[in-house]
């Protein structure tokens, strides 16, 4: 039977999923725990990307055509004032499109974005307060659309959203106060972009609350299809992946890699002897203990079938492959795991077999691990 030490029990646990655990906590607060946050920011602007670069031609569009509008319906000496600020914001615009378009890190793109849309809002608001006092009619659609891109344009979480709309129309407020302090207008102003703000910052908390259950349920389905239930070990299809991508690194940079295969001995004896549920704690005793011994971040452990599991060392010689093989033998060893029928040490053991595999440009993979 297995030992009953604290340390079995802890490893014979399973270890649920990030993914799960978080769907089934919830997130209406919107944030996850800091590592999950981090992925889901870096799949969110990926996802929003393309969406960033349509609105971003559009703004400029609507640059473009107010400040041809301006040149119909004001003087001279105003439209001079509104079409230089209008440049300015049609060179913002151009700025960001040709970083989104040229691969700009993630975190640094948002930056950009974030201070992009602050600075197009506040020269919005300018431009909209100055037309307004000087007895000519501006309404307030222009600032109305810079928050509709904070809230759902952008794929700005909702309280970076929020930051950034909450700015502009303060800013507005601001504008209008000092441009234009008595009114209907400025009373009208302020109730549009209350109203702007509580409709879109709604909509935007669902759209991000739904795309944060995407990105849970898409990693978990990822997760389901790359690792082995039972252990939480990589599952064959996931070794196989993994193989093909370092043997094209491997040949890029001349470096061979060893293969391992290890076989838990006379293990159908140990389910027939103890059950098939004892059998199950026993494979996710062994699968902890092994991938304790994986230390690099290229190198990999996999169950590969039953009582199978398959171990890939990358730019590692066939000795020192025999070496770390030797020690995954001693730690199962040492794992103490009765098994009477096994061997002369009446305990759980393993056999491994390691090869060299050698780049050579005619060398199938595939069909090298077939034989």
């Amino acid at each position: 039977m297995l030992d009953n030490n604290d340390i079995a029990q802890d490893i014979m646990a399973e270890s649920p999923s990030e993914y799960s655990n978080q769907l089934e906590q919830g997130f209406k607060a919107l944030q996850f725990p800091s590592k999950l946050e981090q992925d889901f920011n870096q799949f969110y602007y990926l996802r929003n990307l393309p969406r960033n670069k349509s609105g971003a031609w559009v703004a400029l569009f609507v640059v473009i055509a107010m400040s041809i509008s301006d040149t119909f319906r004001l003087p001279a000496e105003l439209w001079t004032i509104t079409g230089f600020l209008h440049l300015i914001q049609a060179l913002i615009i151009i700025y960001i499109l040709q970083k989104l378009y040229g691969g700009s890190d993630d975190l640094q793109m948002k930056t950009k974005l974030f201070i992009g849309i602050l600075s197009i809002g506040f020269i919005t608001t300018a431009i909209t307060s100055l037309i307004n006092s000087k007895g000519y009619f501006s309404p307030n659609t222009a600032t109305i659309l810079n928050l509709m891109y904070c809230y759902l344009i952008l794929g700005f979480t909702i309280r970076r959203a929020l930051l950034s709309a909450m700015l502009i129309t303060v800013s507005s407020i601001v504008f209008f106060t000092i441009l234009q302090p008595e009114g209907f207008n400025h009373i009208l102003n302020i109730v549009h972009l209350v109203f702007i703000n509580a409709f879109c910052a709604t909509a935007s908390y669902f759209i991000e609350h739904v795309s944060r259950e995407n990105f849970l349920r898409f990693n978990l389905l990822k997760e389901l299809a790359l690792f082995d239930e039972l252990t939480s070990l990589y599952n064959r299809r996931a070794f196989h992946n993994h193989i093909n991508s370092l043997y094209k690194q491997s040949k890029r940079e001349k470096k061979n890699f060893s293969i391992g295969f290890i076989d838990v001995d006379n293990f159908k004896k140990f389910n027939d002897d103890f059950g098939h549920l004892e059998g199950d704690k026993a494979l996710r005793i062994i699968s902890e203990c092994l991938n304790k011994l994986i230390k690099r971040p290229l190198d990999m452990v996999a169950r590969y079938g039953g009582e199978e599991f398959a171990v890939l060392w990358y730019d590692c010689d066939v000795n020192k492959a025999k070496q770390l093989a030797d020690a995954m033998r001693k730690a199962v060893l040492d794992l103490n795991i009765e098994h009477p029928k096994s061997s002369s040490l009446k305990k759980i053991s393993i056999s491994l077999g390691v090869c060299d595999v050698r780049t050579h440009p005619e060398l199938d993979i595939q069909l090298f691990l077939s034989q």
